[in-house]
């Protein structure tokens, strides 16, 4: 909370899943608890993990007697192309060609995009057809009008 980002706010972290004990009337040995920590634009994975280890001791001198292991799983980082970059301007003006109009928003989600431009360097924008909220559902699905239309910007980009 006290590191907002600009167009992200704070950084997010969900447990997404607790497990533990094995009948409602015995005291569980264990509980593991699986934590989701979004990386804003400025943080690392060494970072975030420094700072996860840092508070986990800081509560080990308030209660004393917790036993807790951390592991990390994999590392998906985050993603920013300022607005005046020329892939920004190539992506928005292939919109605009395609009749689509041109905006520029953010995202918090994972891609391979925060590999790529983390990783390798290679700058990146996220661009597609669909709703992502509609996105990781069971009855997920795209409206093929909108895949013809990303097509069409694809093809733009692709020409120019």
């Amino acid at each position: 909370a006290e590191r907002p980002h600009p167009a992200f706010g704070p950084p997010n972290l969900t447990v997404g899943t607790i497990r533990g004990g094995t009948r409602p009337y015995v005291v569980p040995e264990q509980c593991i608890l699986e934590v989701d920590r979004r990386i804003n634009p400025g943080e690392t994975p060494d970072s975030v993990r420094a700072e996860t280890e840092a508070v986990l001791a800081a509560v080990r001198k308030q209660v004393p007697w917790l036993k807790a292991d951390l592991s990390f799983g994999s590392e998906y980082f985050p993603l920013e192309l300022e607005a005046g970059h020329p892939l920004v301007a190539t992506v928005l003006a292939a919109m605009e060609a395609a009749g689509v109009a041109p905006h520029v928003g953010t995202w918090r989600a994972a891609s391979d995009a925060g590999l790529l431009a983390g990783r390798a360097g290679i700058p990146c924008v996220l661009f597609g057809p669909g709703d992502t909220a509609e996105a990781h559902r069971p009855d997920e699905s795209i409206d093929l009008a909108e895949v013809e239309l990303a097509s069409e910007v694809f093809s733009h980009l692709l020409q120019n």
